[in-house]
């Protein structure tokens, strides 16, 4: 077995074994996250070293790369250094090596741990639960799609069946809170889409459920985090919701000079006016007139005053 394959196997095992003892010592925590996201990390470059090619010092998994002439006089590219590639680059050497791998939800892990390192909270115990949860699907997943191993064998039964534990439950969890976010009364089924990629705004958790859905009225929709406890309101969240799930989809579309995505919103004034569902996804306003009622022109955002296209609205102006 390779050493960075040992060394990723090692660090799971020393994380899950320090969050079963977090109940004696809540330093274990700490640990417990950066050993588990470190073990991650290290899984993902030990795909990438067995693509490397021979002779290449393991190029894929270098941060640096030079340019040697080989034996046989040709120019080949060699790894250079002991500097390993950071979470960016692993992410974008998977995209262009088609390397199939949960970075969303890794991404969450290193959040998760980045806000526990500099805010340790009395929430920590959650907290490693919710990281552990995560980290059990991406392990899971890659070691079996990427890796071809089976995650029992490799990581030994005593530390499999604490992630299996951990991941079932965490799993049932996420599936209880985006149920209860698919049912609630939402005003329109864009605003529930939006909702189910919701995480609290304060500890990142994807565990959020609706505690008042305000009958439709998003101004009065609250939530609470599972995770840390913490409450916050729709408004609180919905730009930044509208920005994660559109902002590529707005970019291309102006780019291409094709129809925006988005659009500011005549009652509210946000830039979260769903073109295509003709719906603001912060305030639910819907379009007053949709055609012209002289022509049957499709009508835009801005012209919702007089059920008029401009045109029409111009000359009904002069013959006044």
């Amino acid at each position: 077995m390779d050493t960075l394959l040992k060394n990723a196997l090692a660090s799971i095992r020393i994380g899950v074994q320090d969050y079963q003892l977090i109940h004696e010592d809540e330093a274990r925590a700490l640990s417990a996250v950066r050993n588990i996201t470190a073990g991650v990390l290290l899984l993902f470059k030990e795909k990438l070293r067995r693509l490397s090619p021979p002779d290449s010092n393991e190029i894929l998994i270098k941060k640096n790369i030079k340019s040697i002439i080989s034996i046989s006089g040709s120019v080949v590219h060699v790894g250079d250094g002991s500097k390993t590639v950071d979470w960016q680059e692993i992410k974008d050497r998977f995209t262009s090596l088609s390397i199939k791998a949960d970075t969303t939800r890794m991404e969450k892990i290193i959040i998760l741990r980045n806000g526990i390192e500099h805010y340790l909270t009395n929430q920590t115990a959650q907290s490693i639960k919710e990281l552990l949860g995560n980290a059990f699907i991406v392990i899971r997943d890659f070691v079996k799609q990427e890796l071809n191993e089976e995650p029992n064998i490799l990581f030994g039964l005593d530390t499999w069946r604490v992630l299996l534990t951990v991941g079932e439950v965490y799993e049932k969890e996420l599936k209880a809170c985006r149920d209860s976010l698919y049912l609630a009364n939402w005003p329109h089924p864009a605003v529930r889409n939006l909702l189910l990629s919701l995480n609290c705004p304060y500890c990142r958790s994807a565990l959020v459920k609706p505690i008042v859905d305000g009958g439709g009225n998003l101004s009065q929709a609250e939530f609470r985090c599972s995770q840390c406890g913490e409450p916050f309101y729709y408004s609180d969240v919905v730009q930044i919701l509208v920005e994660d799930r559109y902002w590529a989809d707005d970019y291309i579309a102006a780019r291409e000079g094709a129809e925006p995505i988005l659009e500011e919103c005549f009652e509210c004034g946000a830039e979260t006016f769903l073109v295509a569902e003709e719906v603001c996804l912060a305030c639910a306003r819907k379009l007053d007139y949709k055609k012209c009622e002289v022509c049957g022109e499709r009508l835009s955002v801005y012209e919702q005053d007089y059920g008029l296209c401009d045109r029409h609205l111009e000359q009904a102006h002069h013959a006044d």
